[in-house]
């Protein structure tokens, strides 16, 4: 992990916390969940389509929705994450402690670790 995204995903934290308070990792993290196990983009059935714009990091625009969500399960696994906590997440109220620490512990090192593989945190993440 490089010094340098880690201080621009330190600085990007630190404006939404300064905005947004207590509901920093909602506005930060945006749609980043519908990404994560049971999340509204995995369920919509849209495995295998291609919905990457102009915008678009080069390495997303090379994957099927499902392939991405292939990556990300592969991070979860690589941390020892349990997928299954994911999808209880995707049901709790977004600005309980519980949540907030749930972003920090589980949700943050995921995207941080696609953030280094060359994702954008917009729109390729957060969209």
């Amino acid at each position: 992990m490089t010094k340098t995204l880690i201080q621009q995903i330190e600085r990007e934290i630190a404006k939404e916390i300064i905005e947004h308070g207590n509901e920093w990792a909602l506005s930060f993290f945006n749609n980043f969940k519908c990404y994560l196990p049971g999340g509204f983009y995995r369920i919509a059935g849209q495995q295998d389509f291609w919905k990457w714009g102009k915008n678009f990091s080069k390495i997303i625009k090379k994957q099927t929705f499902g392939e991405f969500h292939q990556t990300i399960d592969n991070i979860i696994n690589e941390f020892g994450f349990n997928p299954k906590d994911f999808v209880k997440f995707q049901k709790k109220p977004s600005f309980t402690a519980e949540t907030q620490i749930f972003y920090l512990h589980k949700v943050l090192p995921i995207y941080i670790k696609l953030r280094e593989m060359g994702y954008k945190h917009y729109p390729d993440l957060t969209a």
